[in-house]
């Protein structure tokens, strides 16, 4: 199997996980011939999305404004398939504190399965907590 793709950019995260490919090399396979998967603009947008969130922040701040406390509960809508699910959840919760020291910090963060279009990482998700305005 070839694969060629030209140049378009950065996939921020987008291209992480194959999507149409094995139905391309399955079809190629079957057939005996080469196939071409182009994909329309609105059919590009069923193979991968951003995770929605629900985020719930409690910070607890001195008169001085030092922050002491911090909790925090994350929900991520990962999808119908993993992809990068696991690791963007683990990145919202290890990033929900930001770059502060708090003392005092309780952190859950949930990367939930539905019957949706799989999410993906998009703009480097090491900075997941970017995108949950965190």
């Amino acid at each position: 199997m070839r694969v060629i793709v030209p140049y378009v950019g950065g996939g921020y995260g987008g291209k992480l996980y194959v999507k149409g490919e094995p139905i391309a090399a399955a079809l190629s396979w079957k057939t005996r011939r080469p196939v071409k998967l182009s994909f329309s603009v609105n059919e590009s947008f069923k193979t991968v999305t951003r995770h929605p969130a629900r985020v719930m922040i409690k910070t607890g701040v001195t008169k001085d404004g030092s922050l002491v406390a911090r909790e925090c509960q994350i929900y991520l809508d990962t999808g119908a398939y993993a992809d990068a699910g696991p690791r963007v959840t683990q990145k919202a919760g290890y990033r929900s504190l930001g770059p502060y020291k708090i003392p005092y910090a309780k952190v859950e963060a949930h990367g939930v399965y539905t019957n949706t279009v799989p999410a993906g990482a998009f703009r480097g998700f090491r900075r997941a907590a970017g995108h949950l305005g965190l």
